[in-house]
């Protein structure tokens, strides 16, 4: 039986992406991620979500999803931690 390619890292690799961020880190979207938020109502507002900045708040234990307060916003929103990359 052929094994269904995934949508989503293997459980080892969002245990490594996870552990490389932590609160008060810098980060970006990726670009993938970038692409697939990208619609035509995010760019009428003016969301350019490649080139937006955030702060991690908290990364959650179990659900691999990271926490972050995007620059200008005051609300906190939920990303998968495979969606983002820490900036250096």
């Amino acid at each position: 039986m052929a094994q269904q390619a995934r949508s989503h890292p293997p459980r080892k690799e969002l245990v490594r992406i996870r552990m490389a961020l932590n609160k008060g880190d810098t980060v970006k979207l990726t670009m993938k991620a970038a692409q697939a938020v990208c619609s035509a109502t995010a760019r009428a507002r003016g969301v350019e979500w490649a080139t937006r900045r955030g702060v991690v708040t908290h990364c959650t234990r179990f659900s691999g999803s990271v926490l972050i307060r995007w620059e200008g916003r005051k609300s906190i929103d939920i990303w998968p931690a495979e969606a983002v990359e820490k900036i250096k």
